[in-house]
This record gives structure tokens, sequence and C-alpha cells, in this order.
């Protein structure tokens, strides 16, 4: 299987084209844990994940969705966690959590994913999933809706590590890990941008704290090199430092 990171119900009518995102945050939830009722899985439960052995498992972090108390009608909790999408047209299963969520609980669903495909284990996550119809090419799409926690009192601040979407264009990650934030309550992550990677042993990176400026992240494998690797690195080196230069500026004008 490739890491990148049930009960069907009658075809819904079919949906536009790159409908498969996820869930918008007023349609009803599915107040199940992701990972609650672990299981072994039934020969129909088998057959049905095998059809997905080989998919791609895709972790997202939501833009919508912030992993934060909601206050249900009934006076209990609830704490979203994830929607699970299954896209067979690309085949890919997506796994898009909560901005917020916890780094160990997305990691713990990933695997519940694993084990789901690998047929190991069945979550109640994955009697969630109903399938509709891709109008562009008739291919099925399951998707949960948003899954979480539930619980009698609200949540406190937790601590460790959460994730994050990222919203710098530049940066070459979609989501990021972090365990503080600024005094504003941004996240404090490192975002990454062009790379070089020399076969010789070094690696260079744009890199930037949060909002700060571009640098260049410099990574030598030896402390001795030749005159031609050298002046490939002493290259590599001003060539980023200048695309720094010229992003900093920019964002400097912007602002």
């Amino acid at each position: 299987m490739n890491i990148r990171t049930k009960e069907e119900s009658p075809a819904a009518a079919p949906t536009a084209p790159g409908n498969e995102s996820e869930p918008g945050k007023e349609e009803i939830v599915s107040k199940v844990s992701p990972t609650t009722g672990s299981s072994t899985m039934t020969p129909e439960q088998v057959d049905f994940a095998a059809r997905f052995a080989n998919y791609e498992i895709v972790l997202k972090v939501s833009t919508k969705r912030i992993c934060a108390p909601e206050r249900n009608d009934d006076g209990t909790w609830f704490l979203p966690g994830c929607v699970l999408t299954i896209n067979t047209r690309i085949e890919q299963i997506i796994v898009t959590a909560s901005d917020g969520l916890d780094a160990v609980g997305l990691e713990r669903i990933r695997v519940a994913v694993e084990n789901f495909c690998a047929g190991r284990a069945w979550c109640a996550a994955f009697d969630k999933l109903k399938i509709r119809i891709d109008s562009s090419d008739g291919s099925e799409v399951f998707q949960t809706g948003w899954l979480g926690w539930t619980s009698d009192t609200k949540w406190l601040d937790r601590d460790g590590w959460r994730v994050t979407a990222c919203t710098d264009d530049r940066c070459a990650e979609t989501w990021h890990e972090y365990d503080d934030t600024t005094e504003l309550g941004t996240p404090m992550v490192i975002h990454r941008s062009d790379t070089i990677k020399h076969l010789a042993g070094y690696e260079l990176a744009m890199v930037r704290e949060t909002a700060g400026p571009w640098k260049v992240e410099v990574e030598v494998a030896s402390n001795e090199l030749d005159v031609f690797v050298a002046r490939s690195l002493c290259n590599d080196i001003s060539w980023l430092a200048i695309e720094c230069e010229k992003l900093n500026a920019t964002e400097a004008v912007a602002a």
C-alpha cells in the first residue's frame, strides 16, 4: 500500500465533479470516534475492503473545520476529528483531519485505515461510509460525515503536537505539525519551499518560521568537499539566497 501524510447505502443522486471534498460544517456529523470499535472483520467486510487494498492513503487538514468543542442540541459536546473519503476514480483514501487535531490522533486514524485496507480490523467509522456517484464519469465515491468524539463535559485545552493546514502559497507542504503558537494564536511551523539535493552529499532548502523571512537551510554530509562540489554548493546557495531575497522584498512591499 502507498501512504502519502460499512454500511453501503443506495446510490445517491449524481454529484458534480470535484464534490468529493469534505462535507460542509452544517451537515449532520457522524458522532462516532474514528478509531472506536476496532474488531475482526466479517467476510463481507473483508471483501469490501479488498477493493481498496492498493489505494494510496492521503492525509489532509481541513481549512474549514477547527478541532474545537461544539455544543450539541442535547447539551453534550462534540469534538470533530476527521472525514474519510474513498475516491475510486483516483484510487485514494483521503483522511481530512480537523485543523488542530492532535498528531497522535491523526496517526491512529491512519493506522486504522491501513488495517482496514489490509483486511485486519474494522472500525465503527467505516459503518458511516455512504456512496454517491460522480457525474463526470460515473465513478463511486464513499464518504463519511464528520467523525469525532462526544462528551458530557467540554474538553479542556490540549497539550502536545497538533496539525494545521498550511496557508503559505510557496510552501511545499499542505499541512504541518506544531506544538506552540505565537502571541496571536498562530501555529508556529516551519515552511519549506524550493529544495536542492546533490548526489555529492549536500541538501539546501528555502525555509521560514511561521511568517518570518525566507532563509537558506544548509545540510552538508562532510566537512571536506572537492573543489567542484564546493563550487556547485556555493552556486546553489547563491541562487536560493537570491530567491529568498526576492520573496522577502515582495512581502515587504505587500505589507
